[in-house]
């Protein structure tokens, strides 16, 4: 499901603290989802604070122009991101709220992309990527070549 960069900060919020039933949201079968290994988009999971704009929890940062360069290719190629965050409650719907001022709405908060869910089972509590972002990984924040 591709999330419409204009949808409201309270919608996805709702979203978030609302996650089942999932009837509507995902498909209904593994055959009405892309195939796993070959149909679906690539896959990221980017962090916010240090990441997409510089550390200034539980402020907002100042964004990082590499950062909206980076999500913008990302979606120009069709690829998939999802915003993998720790914040919550109203420090998520601030963080919400400036990535829809800067035109960088993820496809999902904090939650897999529908498709995994029905190619696999149950919902994980981890969420699923093809690359994870974050400045507190190993070796510190580096932006892969897209």
């Amino acid at each position: 499901m591709t999330r419409d960069p204009n949808i409201l900060v309270k919608d996805l919020m709702y979203l978030i603290q609302h996650r089942p039933p999932r009837a509507g949201y995902a498909p209904k079968t593994a055959a009405d989802a892309p195939k796993w290994d070959k149909d679906r988009p690539m896959m990221l999971a980017i962090d916010f604070d240090g990441t997409i704009v510089e550390d200034a929890f539980p402020e907002i940062g100042k964004l990082r122009p590499e950062a909206k360069a980076f999500i913008n290719k990302v979606r120009e190629r069709g690829y998939k991101w999802i915003l993998w965050t720790v914040r919550s409650g109203d420090y998520l719907k601030k963080a919400l709220e400036f990535l829809k001022e800067n035109d960088l709405m993820p496809d999902s908060v904090n939650h897999n992309l529908p498709w995994f869910i029905v190619h696999g089972g149950d919902e994980s509590p981890k969420v699923y990527a093809d690359y994870y972002i974050d400045d507190k990984s190993s070796g510190g924040l580096k932006w892969p070549e897209i």
